[in-house]
């Protein structure tokens, strides 16, 4: 097993929605799909912080197999290791000229960090 492709994510969809009697939107039950084969990195930054109590936003980078590129683009949540993400890019699928290792690269905003108060 390659280690690099060795997680798995779960891929959280909106349920469909809808308009009830009343014209007022309504949302179904949520769709999750597991992906295997993926990979998490944490995004560095060179930046150095002005304040001790500033805002970080955690970024990551999501690694895909290819041909998920759909899935990924219709997640309002994705799930990996206790840890909630918002995709904040749209997935790019990546082919190499061999087309040995193709994949695909999603930017991922961490969505349940504690904040300082």
């Amino acid at each position: 097993m390659d280690p690099l492709k060795a997680d798995s994510v779960t891929v959280i969809t909106a349920g469909k929605t809808g308009y009830d009697d009343m014209g007022e939107p309504t949302t179904g039950t949520p769709v999750t799909t597991v992906v295997d084969g993926c990979n998490i990195q944490p995004v560095t930054t060179a930046e150095q912080a002005m304040f001790t109590d500033a805002d970080h936003v955690s970024h990551y980078k999501l690694f895909s197999p290819a041909g998920t590129a759909d899935t990924i683009a219709k997640a309002t949540r994705i799930q990996w290791h206790g840890m909630a993400f918002k995709p904040c890019s749209d997935p790019y699928e990546y082919v190499p000229p061999d087309h040995i290792g193709g994949h695909v690269e999603t930017f991922l905003e961490q969505t349940n960090v504690t904040r300082r108060n």
